[in-house]
């Protein structure tokens, strides 16, 4: 998985997990063809949802990373992306759970 992350053929999420189950941010990276159109229709869903996000440029200038912060429970933050993404955003993959 990390391999093709690398390679542009996935978009993967990370998340630090914690002891007790929960993470302080989720993070997105978007880095294919249309990032920008994707990191922006990320941001909006995050911004309709009234979920904290906040997104920076890569130091390449050829992608972006959309940070959720927490603490939240893993399962509540990894869903909470996976829902953004893949059914609010409407983006072409759900994220990998690595």
């Amino acid at each position: 998985m990390i391999y093709s992350h690398l390679a542009g053929e996935h978009t993967v999420g990370v998340y630090p997990l914690l002891e007790d189950g929960t993470c302080y941010f989720l993070a997105v990276d978007f880095d294919e063809a249309d990032w920008r159109g994707d990191a922006r229709a990320f941001m909006q869903s995050c911004n309709e949802l009234g979920v904290p996000a906040s997104l920076e440029v890569s130091r390449s200038g050829q992608g972006a990373h959309v940070k959720l912060a927490g603490p939240m429970p893993t399962s509540l933050t990894v869903t909470l992306a996976n829902l953004i993404y893949f059914e609010k955003a409407q983006l072409p993959q759900a994220l990998a759970n690595v």
